[in-house]
């Protein structure tokens, strides 16, 4: 009975090796990397274990039927998980077509230790052998240096346009800012640090224009106040830690006053106090 039980267990072990490969080769014949012939040996193997298999099978429970009960259980019991796992091979036969769960454009794999798919190549389990780009959701990715990198935050609005698209001025938001930089920088450079922009929904015409790796201009808005009062950045003269414009007074006399800044451009100041909307401010004493 021992003998008996070491072949089946023998035949089980060859036949899940051989199914194996079988799906290797069959995956590989379907992207055009193999021959047909290939995939036919590795059939014909197969099958060929399968016969063998159920001969040790039929060996095995006819021994056990001149055994003792218990033995007789234990015996149908591992034919029972040999099936099990015979069925599990043939299911996963069945399912040999591999459908991605995107839609999108297939392109090389990325990275170092990538390679092109050929015809024969030889591959690795885990290997890499394609990405699918999804043109439904994109990011730009740009870099800021650590003068403005504190003053970006995810949900900021963002417009990105570029020299492929001049004509147009996609919308998008600030998705992921990195906490560390991104790379080395040279001596004398400050470190720039990564932002991933996403692109709102584009519709058909513009997704059809943009293409993976190109270039694009980013503007993020860090401050927006549409109630702003802005005032030449020249009208505003500084004193120790006082600001102060002239203005003229309804009199048309010239007064001065001290006020709040806020946010600079480069060539105005925002007021946030002290001074309202339509009064006249004087850029100069002449």
């Amino acid at each position: 009975m021992s003998d008996a039980r070491r072949r089946f267990q023998s035949a089980r072990i060859s036949l899940n090796t051989a199914r194996r490969r079988l799906d290797r080769v069959s995956f590989l014949l379907e992207e055009g990397i193999i021959p047909a012939s290939e995939y036919e040996s590795a059939k014909q193997q197969y099958d060929s274990l399968l016969l063998d298999f159920d001969a040790a099978q039929d060996a095995f429970e006819l021994i056990m039927s001149k055994d003792n009960d218990d033995a007789r259980r234990v015996a149908l019991l591992e034919v029972e998980n040999s099936k099990s796992r015979l069925d599990d091979i043939r299911g996963r036969i069945a399912n040999s077509t591999i459908e991605a769960p995107i839609s999108g454009l297939v392109q090389p794999a990325a990275g170092k230790d990538a390679g092109p798919l050929t015809t024969g190549r030889p591959l690795s389990t885990g290997e890499l052998l394609l990405t699918i780009a999804n043109f439904e959701q994109i990011v730009v990715e740009t870099t800021v240096d650590e003068v403005d990198v504190n003053k970006i935050k995810p949900n900021q609005t963002a417009w990105i346009s570029g020299p492929g698209f001049p004509d147009e001025r996609l919308g998008g938001s600030v998705r992921h800012v990195a906490s560390k930089t991104r790379f080395q920088t040279r001596h004398g450079n400050p470190p720039q640090f990564q932002i991933t922009v996403e692109l709102k929904e584009l519709n058909p015409f513009q997704r059809e224009r943009l293409r993976v790796g190109m270039s694009a201009h980013v503007t993020i808005v860090i401050y927006s106040n549409a109630q702003a009062i802005m005032v030449p950045l020249e009208s505003v003269e500084q004193f120790g830690n006082a600001a102060r414009i002239r203005v003229l007074d309804p009199s048309g006399n010239i007064v001065e006053r001290i006020v709040e800044t806020g946010l600079t451009t480069l060539d105005s100041v925002e007021v946030l106090h002290g001074l309202d909307a339509g009064e006249q401010i004087v850029l100069s004493s002449n």
